[in-house]
């Protein structure tokens, strides 16, 4: 099984998470507070998605970085583009089957598999 870092404990960072949690795969989940499902496989982390230390701290020795952060629509000139760049930096240079692509999706994470 996998170990992936998800950015962004919303709506869609949760059920991401949980999903390939209930796949068996880890997860790290990276939000501003910490939040996020309970899960055995599910480790909840506190950090800024726009801090690059931060987000290469935890993508180190993951399988892909999935991008679910969404920040409020009024900031998005402002948070968006930090956020993107640093979530796309990690996967080249730290987590493992690195690809030139912005942000992993396995194939074999499906719903229902």
């Amino acid at each position: 099984m996998g170990t992936y870092l998800i950015v962004g404990a919303g709506a869609i960072g949760t059920v991401v998470a949980e999903e390939l949690a209930q796949q068996g795969h880890a997860v790290r989940l990276l939000s501003r507070r910490g939040t996020g499902p309970e899960h055995s496989l599910i480790e909840r982390v506190t950090g800024d998605a726009s801090d690059s230390a931060t987000v290469t701290r935890h993508a180190t020795g993951t399988d892909a970085v999935f991008n679910c952060a969404n920040p409020p629509y009024h900031r998005w000139p402002t948070d968006w583009p930090p956020i993107a760049t640093r979530c796309s930096r990690p996967r080249k240079s730290v987590a493992r089957n690195s690809s030139p692509s912005t942000t992993s999706t396995p194939t074999d994470v499906r719903p229902g598999r």
